[in-house]
């Protein structure tokens, strides 16, 4: 039996490595929680001293990292876990720290830089994953020839496994790659966009495995919009020389 008590949001200002002008300044965080425990006593006796008390946790995160001094937003994820584990008990959690403006081509408050972490209950990390939400990019995608004309915006997001920490968190340094190509690009379709995407991140910058999606939210006007997703690791692209596998104009 596997039940949760979650904390969904919790807004603070801290600073974690370098603001998206690659500053040393506070920036907005949100942090989310799902701990696992087992409800089945507080709910047959109707009494909080029985379960994980969600409002201990939140005065445990914000008097811990309100205003806090983090190197990087894996640290500070971590320090987030083990101190809601301190404070709530459970078995173990996963801890969600977002950046919401730790990129300027980000959707602020859609979008961001996401560290997602595991952590067990005697403190051992168990995975880790870094993602980027929402990113707007204006490059020119399609086939038809109005859309050969103008960029449009792309809505990009790209999931890192097992990232490496770096010594000091700077996003908007980071990911400034993945802007510049997505901007600088003409391709035909999205599948040539995120194997491009993909192949950028794993074989240039250094992550093994990736997973990459791109959607077009102007396609049509009664959908969201369409897009593709693929997931990759170096050793896909280990015997393909040069070549990305895909032919841009």
């Amino acid at each position: 039996m596997t039940d949760v008590v979650f904390l969904q949001n919790i807004s603070l200002s801290a600073t974690i490595g370098k603001d998206c002008w690659h500053r040393d300044k506070a920036q907005p965080v949100l942090i989310s929680f799902r701990l696992f425990t087992n409800t089945t006593l507080a709910g047959e006796t109707d009494d909080v001293v029985n379960t994980i008390n969600y409002g201990t946790v939140y005065k445990a995160i914000a008097d811990a990292l309100t205003n806090a001094t983090y190197a990087t937003l894996d640290d500070f994820t971590e320090t987030a876990c083990r101190v809601a584990l301190e404070a709530g008990g459970g078995e173990h959690v996963v801890g969600t720290v977002r950046l919401p403006k730790a990129l300027l081509q980000a959707e602020a408050y859609g979008g961001g830089v996401v560290c997602e972490t595991e952590m067990q209950k005697g403190k051992s990390v168990t995975s880790k994953i870094l993602s980027v939400d929402n990113l707007r990019l204006p490059t020119l995608i399609g086939v038809n020839p109005h859309e050969r004309e103008d960029k449009q915006l792309v809505a990009v997001h790209l999931t890192l496994h097992d990232a490496e920490t770096p010594e000091v968190t700077d996003y908007q340094k980071t990911f400034h790659p993945v802007c510049q190509h997505v901007q600088d690009a003409s391709y035909k379709t999205l599948e040539a966009l995120v194997m491009a995407l993909a192949k950028l991140l794993t074989v240039d910058m250094g992550y093994n495995k990736v997973s990459v999606s791109v959607g077009k939210p102007n396609a049509y006007g009664l959908v969201q919009y369409p897009g593709v997703k693929v997931t990759r690791s170096l050793s896909d692209f280990a015997n393909r020389g040069n070549s990305n596998g895909v032919r841009e104009e």
